[in-house]
């Protein structure tokens, strides 16, 4: 069995999970999503102003104080965090889809030329002989065509 050699791309790939690992060390107060949600999509739909107007509300009054509901440095630095990283996770959002439709299109590019490749094989079938077991085993494969041309591992878990 012959030994495999890291390509450029393993190699690139490497490095730069390596480094996505380096800066997810950095990223303060990171939470993964849990099975149930709800919980906290369900509070996302109040308006910032009404956030905004209760912290304010907090910060004026010691008889809300004293409830300890809601502590006003812990809230402000919740939203300084809100505005400092949400256009970063923006950014990372729109390069991980771009990353995934670059491997799309290339890899549609390179399925399109399988495809020739089978249809000229086909064609020169008649004289040669010896691509018969060649046709014959891209046909099989035909026949396990994925549903919607993608078939998707998970994510590995970080």
């Amino acid at each position: 069995m012959e030994e495999y050699t890291p390509t450029y791309h393993d190699r690139l790939a490497e490095e730069l999970n390596a480094l996505f690992d380096q800066f997810m060390a950095k990223l303060p107060y990171l939470e993964h999503p849990s099975e149930s949600r709800q919980s906290v999509y369900g509070y996302l739909s109040i308006p910032d102003e009404f956030r905004n107007t209760a912290v304010a509300a907090v910060a004026e009054s010691a008889p809300l104080q004293a409830v300890q509901r809601l502590q006003v440095d812990e809230a402000r630095e919740v939203q300084q965090f809100s505005e400092a990283f949400r256009p970063l996770a923006q950014r990372l959002i729109a390069a991980g889809e771009a990353l995934d439709y670059t491997i799309d299109v290339k890899i549609s590019r390179l399925n399109r030329g399988a495809l020739r490749i089978y249809a000229i094989a086909k064609e020169l079938e008649r004289d040669r002989a010896d691509l018969g077991e060649w046709i014959a085993k891209m046909k099989e494969h035909l026949k396990h065509r994925t549903q919607g041309g993608r078939s998707r591992k998970p994510a590995p878990s970080t």
